[in-house]
């Protein structure tokens, strides 16, 4: 016969300091006594666990009760540590179940978990994988300060192990550290009733938020314990319903121990330490690109060239949101009346929607004489398009854009811009940002006319804007992208918004900015002035690039002169003239780093671009910095001496602007 058998209990240690979770459960065999096992034969078992809960060791008034048992049968092998416990899936469920459900008045029992060896303890596929767990009524350890956890060994029908020859675990009854999760809305509101899973290494638990959004699992003393989202089509139907209202207050943003996740990845699993409390923020998923700057002349809706090389850049950000709502907004400066403006922000967002769905007969519309003449388009922002086409070098002198545009094109050739070459120059236009939007993406447009200008900083609504202001980052468009599933949360208050219209800063307030292209006009101003053989180039027309962007085109004044406001952070200034064949390089030096008008280097830097010294800045007084000084000198009605003195610089000064 071999050695009869003893059950060997030891703690397994919470994540609290002092704190006991449950135990681990071994045997080992005792040579004082046979086991009333039979060597190499499957022989019944059961462990039987009882919870003794007191207050105090010398407290004769203890509650005892049976809480959990473990059947199946033993075998013993040869060898003494050649054991085998065989459980079966009916008669052990209750140990691997979830816990027994409560109510208000019923407070949720105490678990214990126990740890059972893959080397003794064999599971049925029905229970593998499961969390092992005894479970202490609260009616028994209320008002209890220690536990003692008893067990005993039946083999064969009989009692091979009592409780006195086992081991005994304490478990001090501390206040019960927990996993705690607490699931909310991106307004801290919480959401109830959600279905949801603790997970872990040999742990899963089915739990569901209370009335506060509370989830808790008592501590298991394991690491990686996580929290998920079961299901969430109930959690999409209560969020639906709050998010198509403006909401008062800030949204909910990451922090330690504060997960903010978008509500399409509601279901990925979020960290879930032990005796910490952790908010799950479930937020409306929203994306922003916004577009402000030199998109848009003063009371135009015309896209400018300088916004394409931005458009591009959206690629990306529509590959990312294929399943969603577009909602197109635009906004005006506060200067002109709100009877021009709102028409004009609607059609700025009109404007960049056809342009992303290439939609031609929508620009075309915008020549119309029905169109009123201040927000008509016509034979600028042709010019504007044909300078901005690849090509539009390769024009000799003596012919006209259009001319050459309808020649290279097979079109009609008349020198006229009429629908025809209309709709081709669009066409190409529109095809310059390599990017069209899907045909199955919905798009809303919607104007804000002047009533949300940006402050100073660009990022948040100015809260007490200037009445008549000509600036350039409100004449913007933002793009934002909403789950198909829910739409444009809240729906648009109709084509425009007025002044206190809450829907336009709930959008903000909800949308992670994802792209942001701000081309912004400085202080500074570029002064050129172009001449030939010593006459001006008068009356000519030109293209004006910035660091590759396409800022205006125009023509050169009646002395030749080119003025023109340069974005934040200009570095090249790029002239072209196509008829002369003419590029015009231009280097922006950062403010601190100009030369003076009172150096030499900086006079001829200044005489340069002023076009009267044809040859790099030297810094010496040489022969064709004497001959630029004397024909500067008697442009301003000075003597024609090559004099660099105070009278020279004050001109020079007054002349370029700086």
């Amino acid at each position: 016969m071999p050695r009869a058998l003893r059950v060997l209990l030891a703690p397994l240690d919470g994540s609290r300091p002092g704190s006991v979770v449950g135990a681990s459960v071994a045997f080992e065999q005792l040579a004082s006594k046979r086991s009333n096992a039979e060597r190499n034969t499957p022989t019944s078992a059961k462990l039987t666990f009882i919870a003794s809960c007191f207050e105090n060791a010398r407290d004769p008034d203890r509650q005892e009760r049976e809480i959990g048992s473990l059947s199946g049968e033993l075998t013993l092998g040869d060898a003494p540590d050649d054991l085998e416990f065989t459980l079966s899936a009916d008669d052990n469920s209750a140990l691997f179940a979830d816990p027994p459900a409560s109510d208000d008045s019923t407070p949720p029992p105490r678990a214990l978990r126990l740890e059972l060896s893959d080397d003794v303890f064999q599971l049925p596929d029905e229970l593998a994988g499961e969390p092992a767990r005894l479970f202490v009524p609260a009616d028994l350890s209320d008002g209890a300060r220690h536990l003692e956890l008893f067990v005993e060994l039946e083999i064969g029908g009989a009692t091979e192990a009592a409780r006195d020859i086992n081991d005994v675990l304490d478990v001090p009854l501390v206040p019960r550290p927990r996993h705690l999760v607490r699931v909310v809305d991106e307004m801290r509101e919480p959401l109830a009733n959600v279905p949801a899973v603790f997970e872990g290494p040999g742990l899963s638990q089915n739990v569901t938020t209370d009335d506060d959004g509370l989830a808790a699992l008592d501590d298991t003393g394991l690491d990686g314990v996580t929290f998920r989202i079961a299901d969430d089509s109930d959690v999409r139907t209560t969020l639906k319903a709050r998010w198509d209202k403006p909401r008062p207050g800030a949204a909910v943003r990451e922090a330690p121990r504060t997960e903010a996740i978008f509500i399409d990845d509601a279901l990925d699993p979020v960290d879930a330490p032990g005796s910490t409390l952790t908010t799950l923020s479930i937020q409306p998923n929203v994306a922003l690109a916004r577009l402000s700057g030199l998109f848009f002349d003063t009371n135009k809706s015309f896209l400018l060239p300088s916004a394409v090389p931005d458009l591009r850049r959206m690629k990306a950000l529509y590959d990312e949101h294929t399943d969603s709502d577009l909602l197109i907004v635009g906004h005006t400066d506060t200067s002109g009346e709100p009877s021009i403006n709102d028409p004009l922000s609607l059609e700025r967002a009109d404007s960049m929607a056809a342009f992303l769905k290439d939609d031609v007969d929508t620009w075309l519309k915008r020549y119309d004489d029905g169109v009123p003449e201040q927000r008509r388009w016509g034979p600028n922002e042709d010019l504007l398009m044909l300078q901005s086409l690849p090509d539009a070098s390769q024009r000799s002198e003596d012919e006209d854009p259009v001319t050459f545009f309808q020649r290279t094109r097979g079109l009609t050739v008349d020198g006229i811009a009429g629908p025809e070459t209309r709709q081709a120059l669009i066409e190409e236009y529109m095809a310059e940002d390599e990017t069209t939007l899907p045909d199955d993406v919905t798009i809303t447009t919607h104007g804000c006319g002047e009533f949300f200008p940006l402050d100073s900083t660009g990022d948040d609504i100015d809260s007490d804007p200037k009445d008549g202001a000509h600036v350039a980052g409100d004449r913007r468009v933002e793009l934002f992208f909403f789950e198909d599933a829910f739409g444009i949360q809240p729906p648009p208050p109709g084509k425009n918004s007025q002044k206190d219209s809450r829907e336009y800063p709930e959008w903000r307030k909800r949308a992670a900015l994802l792209l942001e292209s701000e081309l912004r006009f400085s202080d500074r101003s570029i002064r050129v002035r172009l001449q030939v053989g010593g006459a001006p180039i008068a009356n000519e027309e030109y293209a004006l690039d910035v660091d590759g962007r396409r800022l205006t085109v125009a023509r050169t004044a009646a002395d030749g002169l080119i003025e023109q406001r340069l974005p934040q952070g200009a570095k090249v200034a790029t002239i072209r003239i196509a008829r002369l064949d003419l590029v015009r390089n231009v280097q922006i030096e950062p403010a601190e780093e100009f030369p003076g008008v009172d150096r030499l280097e900086g006079a001829q830097i200044r005489l340069a671009q002023l076009g009267f010294l044809f040859d790099e800045p030297s810094g010496k007084l040489d022969a064709d910095t004497k001959t630029a000084l004397t024909a500067f000198r008697k442009s301003q009605g000075l003597s024609a001496e090559p004099l660099f003195d105070t009278d020279t610089q004050n001109a020079l000064r007054d002349a370029y602007g700086s």
